[in-house]
């Protein structure tokens, strides 16, 4: 499809440009607030470290560039990826942080070892560095980070990942882990802050509330994504171009279902299932799944998928309890989310009935 076709439909609406891009908007940050508010505590108690995880797409980057944004006034840094090798981390602190001038850069002798000694006297109090993807982060970078902790009095430190970034710094660097004064967890967003993320992106490039997504259609889009932003985004800008290339005024609930299934690839042009008597591609995708590795919350599921045969995800959730999740409908929304990824890794598989998902173990 034309991208001029696109833009053309956009602007029936009064758009500015599509609001479901991934780009970053602090200033629109959409729920969390019990989080960020956490978050707010552990910086202005000078807390030394905290650790801040969620799925991919849950606003763990959002969260951060709110944070920033919100402290502006404040010495607070933003590192967008973990650097791989101390000297590369020795690098952004010099320059970014300390930013002694080029002459000074010349001719400083400054190594992990004495950087401190500078970074204590430019900062008295309230030096915060946050750090995103932190799950990528070397095992000698986090080693360094816990000493630069201990050394530098003011430095306060936000590392943002995965949630098994918190599981491997419990295995591999226990002593930073143990200073995590406060760990949040950013679970997924509810159905009311799903269609407000979705009404906040249309008003912010000048349209008005959700036109043209009917109220049935955002719920169906809340169901289908769980509530994770970057899912929401994705899925309402998939609707829109389909929209577009039909010349549709509105988006209804059934346009949204046409789209994911669309999009999941689930049925081909006959409404049979893709790959249904291919056996040799079935072998090939039974010793990939063999040789895959499953994070232990994605073990769990399956194995509680296994366990009941077939079942939706809040069956799954009763079979798994949610005593790890702020509620019920919390964690049927994060484990909706790990049964996404197992169902496209062919782990599991999935089948609409009605307006819920059934999953079955793949053997």
């Amino acid at each position: 499809m034309k991208e001029s076709q696109i833009n053309e439909w956009i602007q029936r609406f009064g758009w500015e440009r599509n609001p479901f891009n991934f780009r970053i908007y602090p200033g629109l940050m959409i729920g969390y607030e019990e989080e960020k508010e956490r978050l707010r505590n552990s910086i202005e108690s000078d807390s030394k470290f905290t650790l801040l995880t969620g799925d991919t797409g849950a606003g763990k980057t959002n969260m951060l560039k709110s944070i920033q944004r919100e402290y502006s006034s404040h010495p607070v840094f933003y590192m967008s990826k973990p650097p791989v090798k101390d000297s590369e981390l020795l690098e952004y602190i010099r320059d970014e942080v300390l930013d002694p001038g080029f002459i000074s850069r010349l001719f400083n002798s400054y190594s992990l070892y004495n950087i401190h000694e500078p970074l204590n006297s430019a900062y008295s109090e309230d030096l915060v560095i946050l750090v995103d993807e932190g799950h990528e982060a070397s095992t000698e970078v986090l080693e360094w980070l816990r000493t630069a902790m201990d050394h530098i009095d003011s430095l306060s430190i936000v590392a943002a990942g995965l949630p098994e970034f918190e599981e491997r710094l419990d295995e591999e660097v226990n002593t930073l882990y143990s200073r995590a004064t406060d760990i949040v967890r950013l679970e997924s967003l509810d159905k009311d802050n799903t269609i407000d993320l979705v009404r906040k992106r249309i008003e912010q490039v000048g349209g008005s509330s959700v036109e043209p997504f009917t109220q049935s259609a955002l719920l169906e889009i809340y169901d289908e994504t769980g509530g994770f932003p970057r899912e929401v985004l994705r899925l309402c800008n998939e609707c829109i171009i389909t929209a577009a290339s039909e010349d549709k005024s509105i988006i209804d609930e059934d346009d949204v279902k046409r789209v994911i299934d669309e999009s999941s690839g689930e049925t081909n042009n006959e409404g049979e299932v893709d790959g249904a008597d291919e056996s040799e591609e079935a072998e090939e995708e039974t010793e990939e799944k063999e040789e895959m590795k499953l994070t232990p919350k994605q073990r769990e599921v399956y194995d509680a998928v296994k366990e009941l045969e077939e079942a939706t995800s809040g069956e799954i959730v009763g079979e798994m309890g949610f005593e790890d999740y702020k509620s019920r409908s919390h964690a049927i929304r994060s484990i909706n989310n790990i049964l996404r990824r197992l169902a496209e890794q062919g782990v599991v598989e999935r089948e609409r009935r009605g307006r819920n998902y059934l999953y079955r173990p793949l053997e």
